[in-house]
């Protein structure tokens, strides 16, 4: 029997690691690759944040409408008693008229806001049913791509809104905020939708429901960026509405000290602009490019003005 020798192979190894210049390469490639997608991810991102947005804001559209079907009128900017703006006391806002119509019929029905008006009973040291229900998070109230938290404490704790009715086109100069800040705010010059006591009918909308901005997004790191439930509390109108002054659409992002006309009026974190619901229920992304005087048009419901391109 042959006995057989096994004899060491001379051959060299086939395994090897890689070089540092392969290693280098691989590297590189990686990094282009992660450079070339994650802009397309954050832009596919913010365009379903936008589409959300949108989404909140044809629910309003829609839940004004409903209210004005069924009362005749569109809700009031905010239910105000006092003689002055600033004595104005705490009072609901527009929003919380509409909770009905998008699905919040408990909440609006533990607010009692038919029998009594926000002062009366929003708590200072202990939380009532009130406060605790004014601190509660909507999300048709919130736009996905601001990054404040939902409770808005520069407005009294209460949870934010991003979405703030639309009082005119800024007719009064006759303060810092023009016409939103000062006491015409709650008179009967206002030439948009909303204001104190306001009762605006569709007929009243002279200008045409289409060509008329109804609520606009408000960003919530503004230093007057709204809260749902209204004016919560003397001197402080709590973003329940805003005029819409030439050149104050801005985009939040832009600008590290934007002036006191920038931040007390429309604004968002989608890049280039803010979303409008208009009076009869569409909405539109408007452009910080927009043509001043289309844009302060576009707030008036009986300016007589001509709407062009935008």
């Amino acid at each position: 029997m042959t006995t057989c020798k096994r004899v060491p192979c001379s051959c060299p190894s086939q395994r090897r690691g890689f070089t540092l210049v392969e290693l280098l390469v691989v590297i590189a490639i990686i990094g282009i690759l992660v450079g070339l997608l994650l802009p397309a991810v954050q832009a596919a991102r913010e365009a379903a944040r936008r589409m959300s947005c949108t989404n909140n804001l044809k629910q309003i559209g829609l839940a004004l409408h409903n209210y004005h079907d069924t009362y005749q009128k569109l809700p009031p900017g905010l239910i105000d008693h006092s003689s002055s703006q600033s004595s104005a006391k705490a009072g609901w806002g527009w929003s919380v008229f509409i909770l009905p119509a998008i699905e919040q019929s408990p909440l609006f029905d533990a607010l009692e806001v038919n029998t009594k008006s926000l002062d009366e009973h929003r708590g200072s040291t202990t939380e009532t049913v009130t406060t605790v229900q004014t601190t509660t998070p909507l999300s048709v109230f919130e736009c996905p791509s601001d990054p404040g938290p939902s409770i808005n404490t520069k407005r009294g704790g209460h949870a934010k809104t991003n979405y703030v009715g639309v009082f005119g086109s800024g007719f009064s100069t006759s303060s810092a905020g023009g016409g939103y800040h000062d006491s015409n705010a709650k008179s009967s010059q206002f030439n948009g939708l909303f204001a104190g006591n306001s009762k605006v009918r569709f007929r009243d909308i002279l200008d045409g429901l289409s060509n008329t901005f109804a609520v606009g997004e408000v960003e919530s790191l503004n230093k007057n960026a709204g809260v749902w439930v209204g004016n919560y509390g003397p001197n402080r109108w709590g973003g329940v509405y805003f005029d819409a002054r030439i050149g104050t659409l801005i985009n939040a992002t832009s600008g590290t000290n934007p002036s006191w006309a920038s931040t007390a009026n429309f604004s968002s974190f989608h890049p280039g602009g803010a979303h409008f619901v208009k009076a009869d229920g569409s909405v539109g992304f408007i452009t910080e490019n927009i043509d001043g005087r289309t844009y302060e048009n576009l707030a008036s419901r009986n300016d007589g003005k001509v709407i062009g391109e935008y």
